[in-house]
């Protein structure tokens, strides 16, 4: 008698969620581009702008989102919404309002806009991160994953700016993830520019390192213990392999 009332309920419940799987399989955009500019302050926080350049190919779309891992940061302050020259006001769920909320360790940003289809438009994110640098005796260290990985769809252009306090020289850099070319070495601006689409699914992390001592501030909380993590995946990851192939 159950395996027949759920045979009966079965259809229902494949009703019920088809049009929302469905709804998601109907919308498209991709992002024309996806630049950053990262200016760092002499007293050790960061801003960081994003400005996203989207194409709305299928379907339609209300708001965006985006989420920030609060991981390797204290805090995250400073939040603003643009389109063009329109300021977004902060609020809950209406046209041009933003609002922003922290879940699962990420702060998410979720901004609202007129239902719009076939359409582009450019949405420009600022924020400040405060406890966001590394500090070594060798070297301060920014990394930054400008261009997040958690997409479903591609980013074609991306160019990430790093602008240093005066007396800064960036030097060394690099990119992660997505092959890019680099300018600006030595000097206090760095250049990132992405030679290649970012597919869904993939980062683009930038790292610039300058003398110590340029910008105020001390170790975060956080670092020390994600250098020991590094640490100790860089001793005993290749012998850990190593071992799980020989059994094999």
């Amino acid at each position: 008698m159950r395996q027949f009332r759920w045979i009966l309920l079965f259809p229902l419940v494949i009703g019920l969620l088809l049009p929302s799987v469905v709804h998601a399989q109907e919308q498209s955009l991709y992002w024309e581009r996806f630049d950053v500019n990262i200016r760092v302050f002499e007293n050790g926080d960061f801003q960081v702008e994003e400005v996203q350049k989207i194409v709305f190919t299928r379907g339609s779309f209300h708001f965006g989102y985006r989420n920030i891992p609060m991981d390797r940061l204290e805090d995250i302050t400073d939040v603003e919404v643009w389109e063009g020259d329109r300021r977004y006001d902060s609020g809950r769920g209406g046209e041009y309002t933003y609002q922003t909320s922290t879940s699962d360790g990420d702060l998410q940003i979720r901004w609202y806009f007129p239902y719009t289809s076939d359409s582009s438009h450019t949405f420009t994110l600022r924020y400040t991160v405060k406890g966001g640098l590394r500090y070594y005796e060798d070297g301060d260290q920014l990394y930054w994953k400008a261009v997040y990985a958690d997409r479903d769809f591609p980013v074609y252009d991306s160019t990430v700016t790093v602008d240093l306090p005066d007396g800064a020289r960036a030097e060394p850099v690099a990119a992660y993830d997505t092959e890019a070319s680099i300018a600006g070495r030595g000097t206090n601006r760095a250049t990132f520019t992405a030679q290649e689409t970012i597919e869904p699914g993939q980062e683009f992390e930038v790292r610039v390192q300058f003398p110590h001592g340029i910008v105020a501030g001390s170790e975060p909380d956080w670092q020390a213990a994600y250098d020991r993590r590094v640490l100790w995946e860089e001793r005993y990851e290749g012998i850990v392999n190593l071992a799980l192939g020989a059994l094999g």
